[in-house]
């Protein structure tokens, strides 16, 4: 079933998709407050042997009308934090539905927990939070929103679980489908401000958690200029992967789409300038009934600043979603 979804058009001053994937870094002072969002730690721990703990905060409206628990994962170098984790947290509770901010292995919070850090493909984290939630958070069902890198995550899980997922619905927002040509979008020198900031902020990340006794030191991870060669020199060799490639190719979500049962809204710009539009018009299976593709050309990434509001239009895009599919 395919909702009747609100019209995007961007909103004047974040015109194109620069602008509108760069407004909420703009304008820092109009992040909510995490303080009057309010919430309850929650932690959870890893049964793989690495002592780890996964952390998020738990928050409930003020009335619930047995609408059920929106789980928020983050993209790359994201955590609970981020602006788009607030902003959808502060909407999906003004609209009565509980909302689980997730902070992946060694994001955020969960930095000082973990020894081991996330990737695009840890589906068994994720997982593993899904199964230990407990039964009065998840009376009424479990759905979920992935950003960028938490989007690609989404999808994966859902290929792999089919008929088992335990989500009754999902949304992914500029998921990076093909992790490589993602990557490659990176390189082009176009992109070298964002790159420049994703890969300090990926460095930094990783040194402010524990650090484990094998890895590359911290010189050759200061010394990275893409997140090709932080995938390369880090995130390939510290998850068992014979190289880059092969953790492209593993953690990828366009190898698993076909395979999805669980219903998915799949929202994307064509000007994002981090993701290609080839990554969807190859990737994504329009035979596959559980999958809806809504392309919305002047998004940006994880922007949708719209006219309709200060609310980013996959907010509202998500809440129609969630009512129609798991009302």
């Amino acid at each position: 079933m395919t909702p009747d979804l609100p019209k995007f058009n961007q909103r004047f001053p974040w015109l194109g998709g620069d602008l509108q994937t760069l407004r909420n870094f703009i304008r820092r002072s109009d992040w909510p407050d995490p303080a009057a969002l309010g919430g309850t730690r929650m932690e959870f721990p890893m049964s793989d042997g690495t002592g780890d703990h996964l952390t998020g905060t738990y928050q409930s409206p003020v009335s619930n009308a047995g609408k059920p628990l929106v789980v928020l994962v983050h993209g790359m170098s994201g955590c609970q934090g981020s602006a788009y984790m607030l902003y959808s947290a502060r909407h999906f509770l003004a609209e009565g539905f509980p909302v689980l901010r997730l902070n992946l292995r060694g994001a955020g919070p969960a930095g000082p927990l973990c020894v081991e850090r996330y990737h695009a493909g840890r589906t068994v984290d994720f997982e593993a939070v899904l199964d230990s939630l407990p039964e009065d958070m998840t009376a009424n069902g479990v759905v979920a929103v992935g950003y960028s890198l938490g989007g690609n995550m989404i999808l994966k899980y859902l290929g792999e679980r089919g008929e088992d997922s335990r989500l009754r619905a999902a949304v992914s927002v500029s998921a990076p489908v093909d992790l490589g040509e993602a990557s490659d979008r990176m390189l082009r020198p176009r992109n070298r401000i964002y790159r420049k900031f994703l890969v300090q902020e990926l460095v930094r990340e990783t040194l402010d958690g524990k650090q484990p006794d094998r890895g590359p030191g911290i010189d050759a991870l200061r010394a990275c200029e893409s997140v090709r060669e932080f995938d390369e020199i880090y995130t390939a060799p510290m998850n068992g992967y014979a190289d880059v490639q092969a953790y492209y190719d593993d953690c990828s979500a366009r190898y698993y789409t076909a395979d999805i049962r669980t219903p998915i809204l799949v929202i994307h710009a064509p000007n994002d300038p981090w993701i290609p539009i080839g990554c969807y018009a190859e990737t994504i299976n329009a035979r596959n009934p559980a999958l809806t593709l809504c392309l919305e050309h002047n998004g940006g990434h994880v922007g949708f600043h719209g006219t309709c509001g200060a609310v980013a239009w996959h907010d509202r895009a998500a809440v129609k979603w969630f009512g129609t599919v798991a009302g």
